[in-house]
């Protein structure tokens, strides 16, 4: 009994280092994750899209539950991240991509849209504009450019 007790911390020290490994090897992935949160938690099914300037191309995903997004493979060149949730004032962050290889974090913060606030150039149509129509009408397959049916 006091050999188990004398090895409960070291079990439980060896499952927070495997813990750790498992958050560095999955930060290790090429792409570009990261953390929506609005007022300071995270926000799930916040809508993430990456639109590279030079190429014009766009990528899109949604949060998970935690708020966390990951473009994957996310080729090398000058990207505008957009976080939109609805209730929320949509934000952009520029990034630079060096290499495809590299994994790359961006956090964003979206404030809450106040009641009868009215919506201005900061607006989710306001940054969308910034997008050239051509490239938000284009389905790749993968997810790309906004949802019209609804």
């Amino acid at each position: 009994m006091t050999a188990l007790r004398k090895s409960v911390p070291l079990i439980l020290a060896a499952v927070a280092l495997l813990g750790q490994a498992a958050v560095a090897r999955a930060q290790r992935l090429p792409g570009v994750g990261g953390l929506v949160r609005g007022e300071s938690s995270p926000l799930s099914a916040a809508h993430v899209w990456a639109y590279q300037i030079t190429d014009l191309s766009l990528h899109k995903v949604l949060t998970d539950a935690q708020g966390n997004f990951l473009f994957r493979d996310l080729p090398a060149g000058f990207y505008k991240i957009i976080a939109h949730k609805v209730g929320f004032v949509p934000r952009m962050v520029l990034l630079a991509r060096q290499k495809a290889q590299d994994y790359q974090r961006v956090e964003v913060d979206l404030p809450q849209r106040q009641a009868g606030q009215a919506e201005k150039e900061d607006d989710f149509w306001g940054l969308i504009s910034q997008v050239p129509p051509d490239v938000l009408l284009v389905d790749r397959g993968r997810g790309a450019g906004p949802d019209r049916r609804r």
